[in-house]
């Protein structure tokens, strides 16, 4: 049997392999998108999963993974996000059922005709489990400017 990760940069490859949930891979692919994650397509015996990999640097970005796998499986349970298969922080990984679709872009958010659907989703999350942590873009963007200016970079005029 061919090694479905075969094609993917070697250090994916073996962060993936740790991952029950893909044992017996027919295939992987990489995902366009993803600004802080790298992300596999994976077809398994059980179905198509999305592995979602991202590295300890993030964390400076503010995005605590911990609690982006909890928050995710409250989108889950509401209806409003894809399933948690696996989580492995050691290996910066967050397992989720594929969804057949694509991401909406801006032309598609301000289309009429997805509002419902924006809407309904919006109704679930709020309606579901609470998230473990806020997000407050003002205490963001503090530390950002934190981050920039501790590391030297230059600030755009």
């Amino acid at each position: 049997m061919l090694d479905p990760f075969a094609e993917l940069p070697p250090s994916d490859a073996a962060r993936i392999v740790k991952l029950s949930c893909v044992r017996n891979a027919s295939s992987a692919e990489v995902l366009a998108g993803g600004i802080t994650n790298r992300n596999y397509k994976v077809t398994t015996p059980d179905g198509i999963v999305v592995v979602r990999l991202s590295d300890a640097g993030s964390s400076a970005l503010a995005i605590d993974r911990d609690n982006e796998h909890l928050n995710s499986i409250s989108a889950a349970v509401c209806g409003a996000g894809a399933p948690v298969i696996e989580y492995l922080p050691e290996a910066g990984a967050l397992v989720v059922g594929w969804i057949d679709g694509r991401t909406f872009t801006e032309v598609d958010v301000r289309n009429p005709v997805n509002l419902p659907r924006i809407a309904t989703a919006c109704r679930l999350l709020h309606a579901g489990p609470r998230f473990v942590s806020d997000f407050n873009m003002f205490d963001i963007q503090a530390r950002y400017l934190s981050l920039v200016q501790a590391e030297g970079y230059r600030l755009p005029a």
